[in-house]
């Protein structure tokens, strides 16, 4: 069996339980204000990847997170309570494959 790294094709936004948003990688990169009851959190969205570029929590641990590119990767504020989720698209076979086992992650026999 071969695990592979999917690119995202689309990122979910949650603040709290509550579903915030959902947007699309493709395109050009945009930002996303995001209202928390700490204050805004502003995400970059766009050519492939999603991050934090600043928010309003003390350790900032959601914005040294970085960019993320791959499904299932997740961007996490607890202080803001925001969660940002990484999908795949709905083929389940990433959004930019360009060719077989080319995200093949590790190997198990």
């Amino acid at each position: 069996m071969a695990f592979r790294m999917e690119e995202g094709a689309s990122v979910q936004v949650f603040i709290g339980n509550k579903k915030y948003g959902w947007y699309k990688l493709d395109g050009a990169r945009h930002q996303v204000t995001v209202p928390t009851l700490i204050g805004p959190l502003v995400l970059e969205i766009g050519e492939g990847g999603a991050k934090v570029v600043s928010s309003p929590c003390r350790n900032k641990v959601c914005v040294r997170t970085g960019t993320i590119r791959h499904a299932h990767s997740e961007i996490i504020c607890m202080p803001a309570r925001v969660l940002v989720m990484m999908e795949a698209d709905k083929d389940g076979d990433g959004a930019g494959k360009k060719e077989p086992g080319a995200g093949t992650d590790a190997v198990t026999y």
